[in-house]
């Protein structure tokens, strides 16, 4: 089976997923791994291939967080093939996954707030100051 077929397979058995996961996943799939890695057949995946298609999204130019989140996702297919007995060996074994970690965001204090207002006052996005001091620094929160 081709691994573009195989993750069709794999999308259409995930019931318990939520429609924005189901989204992002066929996005990262249908831009990122199809393209690269679609016509290669499941039972020929191994560790130099994963490696080889890291490097790839390397050269590529690929941003980080999205390097992660492409590799999370292949990692998750590879390991249902392997489960399932259509990949033998192990797929992932010493491939070292990408890092990223994302930078703590900062909450202005009060001070800085009305001071970023006054510098937009006259600005087309100042409205756009409002609804993100509105919102708050998380869900759930509201700023003070």
């Amino acid at each position: 089976m081709r691994f573009e077929n195989f993750v069709g397979d794999y999308m259409g058995r995930q019931r318990q997923l939520s429609y924005s996961t189901v989204y992002e996943y066929e996005h990262l799939a249908r831009n990122h791994l199809i393209p690269e890695l679609g016509t290669r057949r499941v039972e020929t995946f191994n560790p130099s291939v994963v490696e080889n298609f890291l490097m790839t999204t390397d050269r590529l130019g690929t941003p980080d967080p999205t390097q992660f989140k492409v590799y999370v996702l292949l990692k998750t297919l590879l390991l249902d093939a392997h489960r399932k007995g259509a990949i033998e060996g192990h797929p992932l074994e010493d491939v070292d996954a990408p890092r990223y970690e994302a930078e703590r965001a900062v909450v202005p204090t009060k001070d800085q707030v009305i001071a970023i207002k006054a510098a937009a006052a006259n600005d087309r996005f100042s409205m756009f100051i409002d609804m993100i001091v509105g919102c708050g620094p998380r869900n759930g929160r509201r700023s003070r």
